[in-house]
């Protein structure tokens, strides 16, 4: 049985050299015996046979369209084969939009995955024979490892295995097929599942108390001062709100004390309170503020207030914010490249030029951004601890309060992108990557969320992370954990303990060189490039140097004897000269193509090894002539009030920025061009949107979570 549909779809796909289209057509006829299309489902068969009717129907009318749009949603041979354009998805929309009534077929979009079979080439068909052009053009292409993600339209009629036999008639041609994954317009907007509709019933239970908990707010604020008064208060002294800044580990600000403020002034909260009464409804009113202040901790117009107030800070660590901001920011930049290095791109060769020059750097060096954080991580843990908590981490309760108080910060807001992971996030949008992309991204949170909430999954199913880019919250907590045994040596023998973690920190680093040493992950003579991340990039005993110098430099900043310590123009200058220089280098020398490919492997492993501590050590001289009043200019800036304020997104902001990049990733329908204004422009629409999406996490999830841990464990 002969079947014409392959001839128009997948030849006239890949190889529509004639001018002539009958010509072109009966040119293939003899391929269409292929062993795989005689073996197709007799459903299948039926379906391809009335398509082929439908498409050589001389009386075309608009009932056989369907058939027209899914031969034009099927992509042709693309241009730049050459310069690696390997990807066409074809028009996913139109294809399974497709939905004939009277043939009772649908549209289903197929995307395979296939690459040059080089045994094809060695011994080629009679059609390849014919046109050695062609054949040059695949030799080509198997010597460069092409690997090309092609995408066609059949009837829905044929299942996943049917659409891989159909596919594979491309063998004769030069390609081997090695995987193909279909959706149809239900797989591509499914219904409803039981996941989906817990996902939407906890997000709409918390919408339903966010806007009680508002309108509570607004009620109490404007309600009328006395019985049958008109006359509305401007203040809630009663419902008065704790002071939170959400992101802000060093903050000294502390919760007023309500209570304590009602019973020394009951009067000032209850115009109608008599002297002998004054005992009584104190308590009353005690026992009424607790009580609102739980329920007003989800309301949007108190927590705005407290997000977009922009608070001075009496500590001289205001430098933090912008290194913090700053650092986001360049991670995100990091990622984004990364998705151009991923994503289908018309001139992909650009990209991977791009990745060659100097200049990308600025880019690339966005994973030292983590490094900074554990830096900061490190001296504000050690900073708070000398400053104000030596007394509270001295007793077993102390501790469990301190790792209490650290989990809940952390949890919810991560909690959320994972419900959200699993239940919501693959009914937002559809594409030629959707399905395979959520799926993996839900199957992974599914199976290992216990993991990712025990802050363990670093060291854990490091393969299959829910989450995956949560791996330094999983390293910063780990070290936190630690923290009242390294804080602890230091509190008792300061030389000792700087000692000790200075030589932990060296071993840190030893480490990360054996590993990549060990397992030839670097540079031209790796084995597995992505190993370097599960072996080494995310684990705690690689990364903790930097946490652990700032743990020495938190302590330092502590002691009176430096806390205004002037340092002499004469040496100020080179200091900061060398801080700045060293860290300039360190980025740029990320750069690969700027090592020996003979001793690559030795000077990778060691750039792996020590790079990192080096740039922290940069960051370290910043935060120290910030905070001793030498930061000059630089301080001012990394000061501004506007980092203040931006510094209370950053942790949604990392949480949620590769969710927006894999909505990107996954919905694309069509390859992109890339160029450097291109990557600017992204950049700018994603950080925008981004911080857009993490007001929302901020005011759900972080605030109302550290209110309610002030109320109940004060």
């Amino acid at each position: 049985m002969r079947i014409i549909l392959i001839t128009h779809l997948l030849f006239y796909a890949f190889y529509n050299v004639r001018c002539g289209y009958e010509d072109y057509s009966l040119s293939y006829l003899d391929l269409m015996e292929h062993e795989g299309v005689q073996k197709v489902s007799t459903s299948c068969q039926h379906a391809l046979k009335v398509l082929s009717e439908r498409l050589t129907n001389h009386n075309f009318n608009d009932d056989d369209l369907w058939a027209l749009k899914m031969m034009d949603s099927t992509p042709k041979l693309p241009t730049g084969l050459l310069i690696h354009n390997y990807y066409d998805y074809g028009n996913f929309d139109e294809c399974i939009e497709i939905d004939s009534k009277r043939d009772n077929i649908m549209g289903k979009y197929c995307l395979a995955n296939m690459f040059v079979n080089k045994s094809t080439i060695e011994d080629p068909s009679e059609y390849l024979k014919n046109h050695v052009y062609l054949k040059n053009l695949l030799l080509k292409m198997y010597e460069d490892n092409s690997h090309l993600r092609w995408a066609f339209c059949l009837p829905s009629n044929c299942s996943n295995e049917d659409a891989l036999k159909v596919i594979n008639v491309t063998d004769k041609l030069g390609f081997s097929v090695a995987s193909v994954s279909c959706q149809t317009a239900k797989e591509a907007f499914p219904p409803l599942d039981r996941d989906g509709i817990i996902g939407i019933t906890v997000f709409g239970i918390i919408f339903v108390l966010v806007a009680i908990s508002t309108a509570i707010d607004l009620y109490y604020l404007y309600k009328p001062q006395g019985y049958g008064s008109s006359k509305k208060t401007k203040k809630r002294d009663i419902m008065k709100e704790p002071l939170v800044e959400p992101m802000d580990d060093s903050s000294e600000h502390r919760d007023v004390d309500l209570n304590t403020e009602i019973l020394k002034q009951p009067h000032k909260y209850n115009n109608n309170l008599t002297e002998n009464q004054n005992g009584d409804v104190a308590t009353k009113i005690i026992k009424r503020s607790d009580i609102a202040q739980i329920l007003l901790s989800f309301s949007i117009y108190s927590n705005s207030k407290r997000l977009f107030t922009i608070q001075n800070r009496p500590s001289g660590l205001s430098c933090l914010d912008g290194l913090r901001v700053l650092s986001t920011l360049w991670i995100i930049s990091l990622h984004l490249l990364v998705l151009y290095v991923w994503q289908p791109n018309l001139n992909p060769y650009d990209v991977v030029s791009y990745i060659r020059q100097i200049n990308s750097t600025i880019f690339i060096g966005g994973s030292l951004g983590c490094d900074t954080f554990l830096l900061v991580g490190g001296t504000l843990v050690a900073y708070l601890y000398f400053k104000k908590d030596e007394k509270n981490l001295s007793s077993v309760k102390g501790i469990l309060k301190h790792y209490l108080h650290r989990y809940i910060r952390l949890t919810p807001a991560l909690l959320g992108v994972i419900l959200f992971t699993i239940t919501t996030f693959k009914y937002i949008d559809s594409g030629p990557n959707w399905v395979d992309g959520t799926t993996e991204m839900r199957e992974s949170c599914k199976q290992y969320w216990w993991s990712a909430l025990l802050y363990i999954q670093n060291q854990l199913n490091v393969d299959s992370m829910c989450i995956r880019h949560s791996w330094y919250i999983n390293v910063d907590m780990q070290l936190y954990l630690l923290s009242p045994i390294i804080l602890g040596i230091l509190k008792k023998n300061a030389k000792m303990g700087i000692f000790a973690i200075t030589i932990a920190a060296s071993l840190s680093m030893w480490v990360y060189y054996k590993r990549e040493m060990d397992n030839e992950m670097s540079g031209a003579h790796s084995k597995d490039p992505f190993a370097m991340f599960d072996t080494d990039y995310y684990k705690t005993e690689t990364r903790a140097a930097p946490w652990l110098m700032g743990t020495i430099l938190g302590y330092f900043l502590t002691k009176k004897e430096y806390a205004n310590y002037k340092i002499s123009k004469k040496y100020l200058i080179p200091l900061w000269v060398s801080s700045l220089t060293l860290m300039v280098l360190v980025v740029i020398a990320s750069q690969p193509t700027l090592r020996n490919n003979d001793s690559y492997l030795y000077e990778s492993a060691l750039y792996m090894a020590i790079s990192r501590p080096l740039f922290a050590l940069g960051v370290v001289w910043v935060i120290w002539a910030c905070a001793t009043n030498n930061g000059g200019l630089i301080n001012n800036f990394l000061s501004l009030p506007v980092f203040n304020l931006l510094n209370k997104f950053i942790y949604s902001v990392y949480l949620l920025h590769l969710m927006v990049l894999n909505h990107v990733l996954f919905a694309m329908r069509t390859p992109k061009y890339f160029s450097t204004f291109e990557l600017a422009y992204s950049y700018c629409g994603l950080v925008l949107l981004t911080f857009a999406v993490s007001i929302f996490w901020v005011l759900i999830f972080e605030i109302p979570m550290m209110a309610l841990e002030k109320t109940i464990l004060p």
